[in-house]
């Protein structure tokens, strides 16, 4: 679980990327929702980052909680994540 936490008065769009391209698959939820799948075996067409990555917005003076669900099948699990 990560939580980020927006003190600001204006809203804040940021990054979360997921610092391994080998990873087989990443479940990205946002407030226990589902809201992205991504890795290798879900890798969209469009995708133009070498790594699994989510845009989030929160909202000025609001927290959100971002869960990531992660395994691979043909690497050893390295978990970075960058913000």
């Amino acid at each position: 679980m990560r939580s980020y936490t927006n003190s600001t008065s204006n809203s804040i769009e940021k990054i979360i990327e997921y610092d391994n391209p080998l990873t087989s698959s990443v479940e990205f939820f946002e407030e226990k929702r589902l809201i992205k799948k991504d890795g290798l075996l879900h890798r969209a067409k469009e995708r133009q980052s070498l790594h699994p990555i989510l845009k989030i917005t929160v909202k000025p003076h609001r927290s959100k909680e971002f869960y990531i669900k992660v395994s691979s099948k043909i690497t050893t699990l390295i978990i970075k994540l960058n913000l």
